[in-house]
């Protein structure tokens, strides 16, 4: 794969060892997706060869093992059928599904609506969409409002300002939002629809006076290139490491 992915794009030689790592780890977060997304497409070749499957449930290990999606031998196929359908394995995938569609008592779900795309991609989306940079309260919105109010923001009948009529797919997405419009408010005034989005005051919010390494919304990312649009030399995110991540995002 990773062969594959260097007759795509080129770099400096002397970055070679930095690329394959970071290659590593990128495939190691989606790895998970991954995985995830070929037992859904198992499902759907069983369902068309008439088994009788549920189709919101990928984990039917004895029908889908006898339908491997496109690359994968039958016999990898079998073998990894048999690894997931484990107590062990099933117990952990319905814990884990659990935590991904219910906020905690502190609505400290990490839970969002953007799909299996990365934010890049859904910057570059807005950008090809709307001709402009989405701000980052647009793309925040986008990735984590329900799917009949993002209809709603589209279509222009609610706002990006209206908390009343936002309805988010966690509380903790809703206030963390809500403290941000609150902070900017503060900040500059009643009036914040041409400020520029600020990095520094999501971190603040967020972390709602609790020290942690990852940043809600933001996850592992260049904070400041994820808010802002442009990369922050105080990041360790140059900006040809922000074209690499979004590179490898796209791959």
């Amino acid at each position: 794969m990773y062969d594959r992915f260097r007759t795509c794009w080129r770099w400096d030689p002397s970055n070679e060892q930095a690329i394959y790592e970071g290659f590593l780890n990128m495939l190691k977060k989606r790895f998970r997706e991954i995985m995830m997304q070929l037992r859904i497409k198992a499902t759907k070749l069983a369902y068309k060869a008439g088994e009788n499957v549920n189709l919101r449930n990928s984990n039917q290990f004895r029908i889908i093992r006898k339908y491997p999606p496109e690359s994968i031998p039958i016999n990898i196929w079998r073998d990894m059928c048999s690894a997931w359908n484990t107590k062990a394995w099933l117990s952990k995938s319905k814990c884990g599904s659990s935590n991904r569609n219910s906020a905690d008592i502190n609505g400290r779900s990490s839970r969002h609506t953007g799909g299996s795309m990365g934010f890049d991609e859904h910057r570059e989306n807005w950008r090809r969409t709307y001709g402009r940079e989405p701000t980052w309260k647009e793309l925040f919105l986008q990735t984590h409002l329900t799917k009949e109010c993002k209809e709603k923001l589209r279509k222009g009948e609610i706002s990006i300002y209206d908390m009343k009529n936002l309805k988010f797919c966690t509380n903790r997405s809703k206030e963390v939002y809500g403290g941000y419009l609150e902070a900017m408010h503060d900040i500059h005034g009643s009036d914040i629809t041409d400020c520029p989005d600020d990095p520094e005051v999501w971190a603040r919010v967020q972390a709602g006076g609790h020290r942690t390494s990852r940043v809600f919304g933001v996850g592992s990312s260049d904070l400041h290139y994820m808010v802002s649009g442009t990369s922050s030399s105080s990041s360790g995110c140059a900006p040809s490491s922000v074209e690499y991540q979004r590179s490898i995002e796209e791959a």
